[in-house]
């Protein structure tokens, strides 16, 4: 349902008197609160707490120690709320400033290579580190990077938002209208940025994620199979206030759909086995079943 006029603003207003507080908030102590309000999250905010916590079990097994854990979902809160600071930061931000706070980049070589095929770079990434910090960078460099988001119910904060990617020549793609955009895009030669591991409440296609079914969007291997796009990885890790950006071509990609997505989720799986602190345990990962499989977040709101 849409929401009125008033709800719009009343929403707005709170963000918009924040928004140049933040902008005074020294960097390095931007992030610093943003850990600190984490952990008072962590206890603020029982119902995402119990999220992670299922999540945590369905990928790690009762061996998970539960301090391991309440840590892991602390970061998550932290890792967040860091996101967030340094999202509004970036609509600001110059080129200098962004290198400042990115180390040399890992497989950057290879995304150069994928770009030169002039096929189109499909770049699938997971909720690890600040997620968006990869696409800033490909863009700062000069690359054509579109991004599908999808739109915020809030009409005058979705503005704010695309205007953080636009000022930096990234172009939006309101998920739920994207697949025209796509593919037009990567016909063109230039870069789709797309996250994999958000619940597909629609059109989903099941793949296992840490051995259990997971409902996942289906752009990859529908922009995949469309335009012969190459497919690379990307995601980013914090390191103190720096980045460091991975990013590796997937040349063995399945061509079978399902072998695709269980490759990229087998991919990502390695990588969160070793960083669960840097990933988003607080997303409802597996909400959507198969058919006559039971929730896995009952008496949870999700």
């Amino acid at each position: 349902m849409q929401k009125s006029k008033l709800i719009i603003w009343l929403e707005f207003i709170p963000f918009a008197v924040l928004l140049p507080l933040i902008f005074l908030i020294p960097y390095s102590a931007g992030l610093m609160m943003g850990r600190q309000l984490g952990n008072l999250l962590y206890f603020l905010m029982p119902n995402y707490r119990k999220i992670a916590r299922v999540n945590l079990r369905i990928a790690f097994g009762q061996g998970l120690k539960d301090g391991d854990a309440a840590a892991s979902i602390k970061s998550a809160f932290g890792n967040a709320l860091q996101t967030f600071f340094e999202f509004i930061r970036l609509s600001r931000m110059n080129r200098k400033q962004v290198i400042r706070y990115t180390l040399p980049p890992k497989g950057y070589d290879d995304y150069q290579a994928a770009v030169a095929k002039g096929r189109g770079v499909i770049a699938v990434s997971f909720h690890l580190g600040n997620w968006y910090w990869p696409v800033i960078c490909a863009a700062m460099e000069g690359y054509k990077v579109n991004v599908i988001v999808r739109p915020l119910d809030n009409p005058l904060l979705d503005r704010l938002m695309n205007h953080a990617f636009e000022r930096w020549g990234i172009h939006v793609i309101p998920r739920g209208r994207s697949a025209a955009a796509s593919l037009a895009a990567l016909r063109r030669g230039e870069t789709l940025a797309l996250m994999v591991d958000t619940n597909a409440q629609v059109d989903g296609r099941f793949a296992p994620f840490f051995g259990v079914p997971a409902s996942t969007l289906q752009g990859l291997i529908r922009f995949r199979r469309g335009t012969g796009a190459e497919v690379m990885a990307v995601h980013s890790l914090r390191q103190g206030s720096q980045h460091k950006v991975h990013m590796e071509w997937l040349r063995s990609l399945p061509q079978d759909d399902d072998a695709a997505l269980l490759a990229v989720h087998h991919y990502y799986e390695a990588i969160i086995r070793d960083h669960k602190s840097d990933y988003f345990w607080l997303h409802p990962r597996w909400k959507r079943r198969p058919p006559g499989e039971s929730d896995l977040y009952p008496g949870l709101k999700v």
